[in-house]
């Protein structure tokens, strides 16, 4: 006995629900969860040669905090992701175009809110990139320094990651060089609380400017200084 084209769509009925209710209940546990990266995926586009960055394909660098770990991922170019508390977050890094406070590496702004919220967390603004000092004695004084009162952790081969989490998750990467190579040895090394798995090794030597940072802090604060000076100039005219 034929079935008529009714009796073939009642058939078919149960199967069809099931298999959209399947992905209906899987989309929302994934939205829930914050994993959204296969429906909204992150670029990783490649790295241009001429920019210094620290982390190669595939390199994992986990970071021990106060009361939990962070792992710090390289895409295969510039995507870098971020896992901590049993989730992860993404973002594709931008080259930098010029030096930035030494730095000619990659960087994430961070306009907006642009994560679904994981551990109060929602937006991300990081930095990767490389610094060359003249002597162990500035590098330690870039190391002393506590960007939004958060303490700079970093091996004695120079590997140096800052973490700020609060809504926004501020994560800095850099690989400290002393006269254009890695040292062997750095006072207030905190190495137990870096790990570094996989990908490739980190570059021996940079082409980066020694003391470049300082340099251009100096010449920032100065601008200002004459900004505020003309302003100041300005208002007093009649």
């Amino acid at each position: 006995m034929e079935l008529t084209t009714w009796q073939k769509w009642i058939l078919l009925t149960p199967p069809v629900v099931v298999l959209g209710g399947t992905i209906v209940i899987a989309t929302t546990l994934k939205f829930m969860s914050g994993d959204l990266d296969w429906l909204f995926p992150v670029g990783d586009r490649p790295i241009p040669a001429v920019n210094e960055v620290v982390m190669s394909p595939g390199m994992q660098i986990i970071v021990k905090m106060p009361t939990d770990e962070m792992t710090i991922t390289a895409g295969k170019g510039r995507k870098r992701s971020y896992t901590w508390k049993g989730d992860t977050r993404s973002v594709e890094m931008t080259p930098r175009d010029k030096r930035w406070f030494g730095s000619f590496g990659l960087y994430f702004p961070g306009a907006g809110n642009h994560w679904f919220p994981h551990d109060g967390v929602t937006r991300c603004v990081a930095e990767e990139g490389q610094l060359n000092f003249s002597s162990v004695e500035k590098a330690k004084k870039w190391l002393s320094e506590t960007p939004a009162f958060q303490p700079r952790v970093h091996r004695n081969d120079g590997l140096t990651v800052w973490l700020k989490k609060n809504q926004c998750l501020g994560v800095d990467v850099i690989q400290v060089y002393i006269k254009g190579k890695k040292p062997s040895s750095l006072p207030g090394s905190q190495g137990d609380k870096i790990r570094v798995v996989g990908g490739g090794p980190i570059s021996d030597t940079t082409r980066a400017p020694e003391d470049a940072y300082f340099l251009e802090t100096e010449a920032a604060i100065k601008e200002t200084a004459e900004m505020s000076k003309r302003r100041q100039q300005r208002n007093k005219k009649p």
